[in-house]
């Protein structure tokens, strides 16, 4: 085999080996993303389950507060605990 024909096919060695490399690292970040979102889902569904529990007394007052049950409240430090 020639000089030429040696190199050529370790470079196509080495360029394959990375190839393979790179695309188990991209398949390992598609991996923590799905359960990155998964985890996302299961905290909105935890949140849309506390934010149903707020109650409010009537409108919301010019200052953007709203009264607070004491419910969502535990609800809230529980989620935070």
């Amino acid at each position: 085999m020639s000089d030429l024909t040696l190199a050529t096919g370790y470079m196509t060695l080495a360029t394959v080996v990375q190839m393979d490399r790179v695309t188990k690292q991209n398949a390992a970040l598609v991996e923590e993303a799905a359960a990155a979102a998964e985890s996302m889902q299961n905290q909105a569904a935890q949140l849309a389950h506390v934010v149903s529990s707020f109650k409010t007394g009537g409108p919301v007052s010019q200052g953007g507060s709203a009264h607070v049950s004491a419910r969502a409240l535990r609800a809230l430090r529980a989620l935070r605990a």
